[in-house]
């Protein structure tokens, strides 16, 4: 992100940084490049991207298969950087049933607790939510989707020189 700010900012890209508060010079350049008219392109954002799922139920056992093995092969950088490890992840999945279960319970919980032990509670859920947010492993699905389609395309291209 560092990097693509530095260049957004960057002096050469200031004929495409518009005013306003959705600029995305690096994109408007691309897209103007290829000759679309500079009021073709977006000025606002309409939409966001929309994620289907937070667990691995989602994925085909084939697709979550060559997945653990992308997140295996690159564990140790992401672990290096202190991000959280495939063992630590691959963990908090296969007790994944149990904990939301436990944390179905703890919901139940504080709305009948007396006051006082709500405040708790409630700390103790966020906690294990970060937690669970931190560990997820699906959380990687997008740079791996990336570094995939790169290669496919790369074989396109080099199939239709």
């Amino acid at each position: 992100m560092r990097e693509i700010n530095r260049i957004s900012n960057s002096s050469e890209m200031a004929p495409w940084d518009v005013p306003g508060n959705y600029s995305r010079p690096i994109a408007r350049r691309i897209v103007e490049e290829a000759r679309v008219p500079r009021n073709y392109f977006g000025t606002s954002k309409k939409a966001a991207s929309v994620l289907f799922g937070t667990r691995f139920d989602t994925l085909s056992s084939g697709t979550r298969d060559e997945y653990y093995k992308w997140l295996r092969q690159h564990s140790k950088a992401w672990w290096s950087r202190g991000e959280p490890s495939y063992s630590r992840g691959r963990l908090l999945e296969r007790l994944y049933g149990p904990y939301g279960a436990m944390l179905r319970g703890i919901r139940i919980l504080v709305r009948v607790a007396p006051a006082p032990l709500r405040l708790r509670i409630r700390r103790f859920i966020r906690w294990s939510e970060g937690l669970e947010r931190n560990l997820s492993l699906f959380r990687y699905t997008f740079p791996w989707a990336v570094e995939k389609t790169k290669v496919c395309y790369g074989a396109y291209h080099k199939r239709n020189k």
